[in-house]
C-alpha cells in the first residue's frame, strides 16, 4: 500500500518516538530531580516566586539523549495576587495585546499602582541566581552529578533564561538545559503574560495553543534529523543546534525536513551519504507515492 509522504512521513516519527530511549528516560528522571531542588530552594530563601512555578519540565532539552525532547518556550509563574489589565494603544494583533496591568498588592515589583515588567522579571532572575549559586552541585539518584549554572540575554521577545546542567565542568555541552521566556498567570484573569519592552503582552489561549502545536511540528522534524543525520553520519549537538536554530516554520512537516536536511552540510565531515538519503527524499516527496518500507530503511528502522 501507498501512502502520501507527508502521512508516511508522520508515521515514520511515531515509530521512532516509540523506540526504546534509557538515556531519555535517565536525563528525564534527573531532570526533575533537579527541578524540586530549585522548587525547595526557592522556599529556603523565602522566594516572592516560592510555589509559583508550575511547569520547569516543559521548558527541558537533552543534549546527550537519544532524541531531542519536546520543549515549550515559556516558564510560567502562577503569581498569588490580582490585576487588572489596560489596554495600551500601540499595535498589537488578535492573539497579542500589550497591556499595563494595574494592581492593589503590596509587592516589590509594584510601582505608583502598576506592575513594573522589568523589575518583576529582574527579582525572579535575582532569585534564581541565588538558587542555583545555593544548589551549585547535585548528585541524583542515577548516580550523575551535575554542576548548575545559569544566564541570560535579551531578546526582541524579552528575557531569555538558561539554566545548564553538565556532568563535567569543562564540557561543551550540558546533558540538561531548561531554557524559556517568562510568562506570568494570575487567578484573576484567563489570559497569559510576558513582558518586553515596556509593556506586558496579553496571550490569549488560543495564541498559547498555537504555540505548543507549533512546538509539536519542530520537535518532530527535529526528531527525524536527529534519526536521519545519525543514521548516516556524525553531527555535534552544537551543529544541530544551530541548524534547529535555522529551521523555517512550516505546517508539513516533510517540507520542513526538506529544508533543513542542507542545512546540516556544513556541519559534517562526511556528508557523502546524508546526501545520498537526501536525494532519497526528494524523490519520495516529488512522486507523493510512498512506500512505507522504503522510507523506514532511508532512516534505518525495520
Amino acid at each position: 500500500m501507498t501512502l502520501k509522504f507527508n502521512e508516511a512521513i508522520s508515521i515514520v516519527a511515531e515509530k521512532i518516538l516509540e523506540t526504546p530511549k534509557p538515556k531519555f528516560q535517565t536525563y528525564s528522571q534527573d531532570a526533575a530531580e533537579i527541578s524540586a531542588k530549585m522548587d525547595q530552594e526557592l522556599i529556603k530563601i523565602n522566594s516572592i516566586f516560592k510555589g509559583t512555578v508550575s511547569n520547569w519540565d516543559e521548558t527541558l532539552q537533552f543534549y546527550k539523549a537519544e532524541l531531542p525532547k519536546l520543549n515549550f518556550q515559556f516558564l510560567r509563574l502562577k503569581m498569588p495576587f490580582t490585576v487588572e489589565p489596560q489596554r495600551v494603544l500601540v499595535f498589537s494583533t488578535d492573539k497579542v495585546q500589550p497591556v499595563n496591568l494595574k494592581t492593589s498588592v503590596n509587592h516589590p515589583a509594584v510601582e505608583n499602582g502598576y506592575l513594573n515588567g522589568e523589575k518583576l522579571t529582574q527579582l525572579f532572575i535575582w532569585d534564581l541566581n541565588r538558587v542555583i549559586d545555593r544548589i551549585s552541585k547535585i548528585t541524583c539518584s542515577s548516580g550523575k552529578i551535575y554542576k548548575l549554572d545559569v544566564d541570560n540575554m535579551i531578546t526582541p521577545g524579552g528575557v531569555l533564561i538558561n539554566i545548564s546542567a553538565k556532568e563535567n565542568a569543562y564540557e561543551e555541552y550540558p546533558s540538561i538545559c531548561y531554557e524559556f521566556l517568562i510568562s506570568y498567570i494570575f487567578p484573576n484573569q484567563s489570559f497569559c503574560y510576558t513582558f518586553s519592552s515596556n509593556f506586558f503582552q496579553q496571550i490569549s489561549a488560543a495564541a498559547e495553543v498555537d504555540f505548543k502545536e507549533i512546538a509539536k511540528v519542530v520537535n518532530i522534524v527535529k526528531v527525524l534529523l536527529h534519526t536521519l543525520v545519525n543514521q548516516y553520519t556524525k553531527i555535534s549537538p552544537y551543529g544541530l543546534l544551530k541548524v534547529y536554530n535555522s529551521m523555517k516554520i512550516e505546517s508539513e512537516i516533510g517540507s520542513q525536513l526538506l529544508e533543513a536536511i542542507p542545512l546540516c552540510i556544513p556541519h559534517l565531515q562526511n556528508s557523502g551519504p546524508l546526501i545520498s538519503a537526501y536525494g532519497k527524499l526528494l524523490q519520495l516527496k516529488q512522486s507523493d507515492s510512498v512506500q512505507l518500507t522504503e522510507l523506514k530503511e532511508i532512516f534505518g528502522l525495520k
